[in-house]
């Protein structure tokens, strides 16, 4: 985990999303829930839900700056955005659920495309990969896109 002095990775990226999303910037005007947590199976439930989960592993090599030797830390984030069909009551249920999905996917891009700079103590913030992947094997298709999000700091040597 990223020393002390630099903030969690996940509660930095949950709070960037939850501080600046804007529910206009999607068709159906919603603001999902932001979480550390994960998609709840239960079929009768509406769930529009961003999940914020670490990948254990970080990389580290070494770092020779202005401000003295180093190292170089970088890791990665797995970023879910989720969304059943129940969400909504009317119309096209499946397709708006689809669409809702896509169009969060694009709110988070931009959020971390503007915020990427302003988050202090990290060097790199920013979405590397992004895929769908719905679940058709639930009933009905549960809507997803994976994204995943690059961390890094310099941590000077003592």
């Amino acid at each position: 985990m990223p020393p002390t002095t630099i903030a969690d990775p996940v509660i930095t990226v949950r709070a960037l999303i939850e501080d600046n999303w804007v529910a206009g910037n999607l068709t159906a005007n919603l603001t999902p829930t932001v979480t550390a947590g994960w998609y709840n199976r239960d079929r009768d439930i509406a769930q529009f839900l961003v999940t914020v989960t670490p990948n254990p592993e970080l990389e580290a090599s070494a770092y020779l700056g202005s401000a003295g030797p180093g190292a170089r830390w970088e890791g990665t984030l797995d970023l879910n955005i989720w969304a059943s069909p129940k969400v909504f009551t009317t119309g096209n249920q499946q397709a708006l659920a689809r669409k809702l999905v896509y169009e969060a996917r694009q709110e988070v891009d931009r959020i971390i495309r503007v915020k990427q700079t302003s988050v202090s103590g990290y060097t790199t913030l920013r979405i590397v990969s992004r895929r769908p992947l719905p679940d058709a094997s639930e009933n009905p298709t549960v809507f997803r896109w994976l994204c995943e999000v690059e961390y890094g700091w310099i941590e000077l040597a003592a």
